[in-house]
């Protein structure tokens, strides 16, 4: 059984969270983050699932719904949908992860599962969990993290684990309250590393980061795996439209879309917002984009239209060009930083 937990809102998402959680933000033209670990559980067979929700969970509903396109519509197994309540002994919100996980734990004592997997919403990566099982189960373990590098200057976002660099079948170190109290019991504690692609899109920067990484003649982050293809829950939309004399260059451009100008190292998708650029416009409501100046490195919204001045929203303008991503707001543009 596996536990999705996918109700952070993040701050540090800014607009792109005022109305979703981080899950359910579009990515890559089509997808939505969170399709990225349901994917994953159903390539490696895992067939219950609850998904914890909790800031602005709508755009999650309608997107998981019974979770047919991820083969968890079934009557052994399937996904609960898990939003936080009130009783006479429980105060309602989430307080935390560990807290979540605690609330939900009479489910989890009812389903019996032999091993439960606990997973981030809003990280970006294809992974098989049946390889972490194997090192779990391998370990004698009563605990077993994925761990992956990441760079110097992000160690600040994230929980630390120390490991010992004979890893190979040896117990860590780990710096995260939530294994203290199990390494202090003398508890087995152990590490699966993981060497693929991953990113945690919960900050602007990294999200833009992310979708980037999807395009270019080889690309970081391999959307078209037919051995492990990212699943989605599919809308009915007509095939993209450009019109005469426009251009796309390494681009991913979602269906619904109509380009009427020069679209470079863009991501477009109609009627919600997306991360692009370098250099080229982005889709209106209805998926048009329009001959732009080109503004670099900016964000716009579902409600957002790329004009002959550049990005607007109501009067809102924005052009980039000094290398930050910027946001479009309805108010004005204000960089934000990565």
């Amino acid at each position: 059984m596996a536990l999705v937990l996918a109700g952070g809102g993040s701050e540090r998402m800014s607009v792109l969270t005022s109305e979703r959680a981080v899950s359910a933000v579009p990515f890559g033209g089509k997808y939505r983050v969170v399709d990225f670990v349901l994917s994953n559980c159903c390539h490696s067979q895992v067939r219950q699932l609850g998904i914890l929700v909790q800031h602005a969970p709508t755009s999650l509903h309608d997107h998981i719904g019974a979770g047919r396109p991820w083969d968890l519509d079934h009557r052994e197994g399937g996904v609960l949908v898990l939003q936080p309540y009130l009783t006479r002994s429980q105060a309602g919100w989430y307080r935390g992860t560990s807290d979540a996980i605690a609330q939900n734990w009479d489910l989890i004592r009812d389903r019996s599962p032999e091993r439960l997997l606990v997973l981030s919403g809003d990280h970006v990566y294809r992974m098989d969990y049946r390889a972490l099982l194997e090192t779990h189960v391998r370990a004698g373990a009563a605990a077993t993290l994925a761990v992956t590098r990441v760079a110097p200057d992000q160690t600040r976002r994230f929980g630390m684990a120390v490991l010992d660099e004979a890893l190979k079948g040896r117990p860590v170190d780990l710096v995260l309250d939530i294994v203290q109290p199990m390494l202090a019991a003398g508890r087995r504690v152990w590490a699966h590393r993981f060497e693929g692609y991953w990113e945690d899109v919960g900050t602007v920067g990294s999200f833009y980061r992310a979708n980037l990484d999807a395009i270019g003649a080889q690309p970081r982050l391999e959307l078209y795996d037919p051995a492990w293809p990212l699943l989605t829950r599919d809308e009915e939309r007509p095939p993209v439209r450009v019109h005469e004399g426009a251009t796309i260059e390494d681009s991913l451009v979602a269906n619904g879309c109509r380009v009427a100008g020069e679209v470079r190292r863009s991501v477009l998708a109609p009627r919600r917002g997306r991360a692009r650029l370098a250099r080229g416009p982005h889709a209106d409501r209805e998926g048009r984009a329009h001959p732009a100046r080109r503004p670099d490195r900016a964000l716009g919204g579902g409600r957002d239209r790329c004009g002959r001045d550049g990005f607007h929203r109501r009067r809102a303008r924005a052009r980039g060009g000094d290398g930050q991503p910027r946001l479009v707001r309805g108010r004005g543009v204000r960089r934000v930083p990565s």
